[in-house]
């Protein structure tokens, strides 16, 4: 279902599913043999070389908010405050940063249209991926049950420890499920809790697709915010878009 690609510029983790999507780029950047994962600049240079024309980058808040790549939210070189963004025009490339949080990707095979999210826990509470799913419908029609998730690289139930005042916020948003009670915490698995929200909006259970790496279980492939502090941070990217 994953597997990794490399080139000069480096490597990157892509879902070998969307492989016969012709023009579909996608993946998360993996680390190099060093220790370090892509540079923005890095993820811009393999876009260029595959041929986009454009590379949309978020300024990430952990909200719901959702912006359309197409659209002037990028007038004046600043980006937008969001932590998702669609598409459907050929030439640009949706780019997101993560480092433990969930990268979400959208597509529906029919319009060609896609989703990047951008999902920690605050995303999930506030439902970033039902607002990505509203835009979508609005940008193309897409219908809900025929777009497909995956879900990336992103830490696991067994190793993101959170607070009960964090479980509960989740469990009032979305589910107890994927939360597991240790002592005065909690153990959260935000890929479990994600396609709850996904199938109350019409997804299709199996349209959706859990990578099985953890960033901090396989830190030597991933960036992990939890693992590595402040180093983590912009060293590790998803992107989605198609030519």
């Amino acid at each position: 279902m994953e597997k990794i690609t490399e080139n000069e510029t480096g490597r990157w983790l892509r879902f070998e599913n969307w492989d016969a999507e012709s023009g579909l780029f996608q993946g998360v950047t993996v680390k190099s043999p060093g220790g370090w994962g892509m540079s923005e600049e890095q993820v811009r240079e393999l876009a260029d070389g595959k041929g986009f024309s454009t590379v949309r980058r978020l300024r990430q808040v952990h909200g719901s908010r959702v912006v359309s790549a197409e659209e002037g939210h990028w007038s004046g070189g600043n980006p937008p405050e969001a932590d998702g963004i669609i598409g459907s025009l050929p030439g640009v490339l949706g780019l997101i940063t993560v480092a433990d949080c969930v990268p979400v990707f959208l597509f529906e095979r029919g319009s060609g249209s896609w989703g990047l999210l951008h999902a920690g826990w605050r995303g999930v509470e506030s439902g970033v991926l039902t607002e990505s799913l509203n835009a979508l419908r609005a940008l193309k029609g897409c219908s809900a049950e025929n777009v497909e998730f995956y879900l990336g690289p992103a830490i696991c139930g067994n190793c993101y420890e959170i607070g009960p005042e964090v479980a509960q916020r989740l469990i009032r948003a979305v589910s107890a499920e994927g939360l597991r009670p240790a002592g005065e915490k909690y153990y959260a698995d935000l890929r479990r809790l994600l396609p709850i929200q996904a199938e109350a909006s019409g997804v299709k259970a199996g349209n959706i697709f859990t990578s099985a790496y953890c960033t901090r279980c396989h830190n030597e492939l991933f960036h992990s915010w939890r693992a590595e502090g402040q180093p983590a941070l912009r060293r590790m990217w998803a992107f989605l878009g198609r030519l």
